[in-house]
């Protein structure tokens, strides 16, 4: 929850915590991407900056970080 409330202080995203859809999403952050590509671009080059300044780490509990390791999941339409 911290995570989600500095992604919208800090880079204006609004992901969902994980917790909202279920117990299984625990640690986990939810971003809907239903939108135009380039809104959708926007939101990825402002989240690689939050990450690249190393704003994630202390929020990480070690359930995601655990989960992280194994590489995320992207849609197949996604990928290029």
């Amino acid at each position: 929850m911290k995570l989600a409330r500095r992604l919208i202080d800090e880079a204006g995203l609004g992901l969902a915590p994980g917790k909202a859809f279920g117990p299984e999403a625990e640690g986990r952050l939810r971003w809907c991407y239903a939108s135009t590509w380039s809104k959708n671009e926007i939101g990825v080059e402002r989240l690689a900056k939050f990450l690249s300044l190393g704003n994630a780490r202390d929020n990480i509990s070690p359930q995601s970080d655990a989960s992280m390791r194994s590489g995320p999941v992207v849609p197949r339409k996604m990928i290029k």
